[in-house]
């Protein structure tokens, strides 16, 4: 069963590392086409560029920071030219790349927060809109609590569900190897077959979570 374990152990470091490196050059290779869509001027495809960057978290990756940086950046300066399209873009590009490193960043914190609140106001400013629960037109301050209060429900996969789904995956596997021949014959069939089972049952688990 050791040896199992142990290269059940090195596949999940290698394919760590590979996972690593690759979010590491996406973030490298995003954050420039960023910087060649800026040098055009063509704003939306710096947003998109910038998101990616910022999604693609790996330890010690300088990326992230900077696409979430340049997109805060790119905000402020569609604010300031007017230009409410793109500012809205590029709020929702920080918000989709906060929520989407959420498991590695604790819920997404303050930069979730910052672009709910900016989603909000904008859309406060730019239109109107009916409450479901008085059918009253809101506008102004209204229409921006009622905003924040929207983006502020999150329906995105918790932190517990991508557990149950990994511990899932590594328990499955683990009984996979266990069962296939050359496999470890220290533990009965039925054990293996109660792992794969049980990984089968958490990785469900972690779909209904999410």
């Amino acid at each position: 069963m050791k040896g199992v374990v142990v290269r059940v152990v090195l596949a999940v470091v290698v394919l760590l590392s590979v996972a690593m490196a690759r979010q590491y050059s996406i973030g490298a290779r995003s954050m420039s086409a960023s910087d060649a869509a800026m040098s055009r001027g063509d704003a939306p495809a710096a947003i998109d560029e910038a998101r990616a960057a910022a999604e693609a978290r790996a330890p010690f990756s300088p990326y992230p920071d900077r696409g979430f940086e340049r997109l805060t950046a790119l905000a402020q300066r569609a604010e300031q030219s007017g230009n409410w399209g793109d500012c809205a873009r590029a709020w929702r590009a920080v918000r989709s790349a906060a929520l989407s490193t959420r498991v590695l960043e604790g819920d997404g914190g303050e930069r979730l927060h910052e672009a709910n609140v900016q989603l909000a106001r904008i859309g406060a400013r730019t239109r109107s809109d009916v409450s479901a629960a008085t059918g009253e037109t809101l506008t102004g301050p209204a229409l921006e609590e009622h905003l924040r209060e929207d983006l502020a429900r999150d329906e995105h996969p918790s932190a517990l569900a991508y557990a149950a789904l990994g511990a899932g995956g590594i328990l499955f596997y683990l009984g996979i190897a266990g069962l296939l021949p050359g496999g470890p014959k220290r533990w009965p069939a039925k054990w293996m077959a109660a792992l794969v089972a049980a990984g089968a049952l958490l990785a469900i688990l972690g779909c209904l979570l999410a």
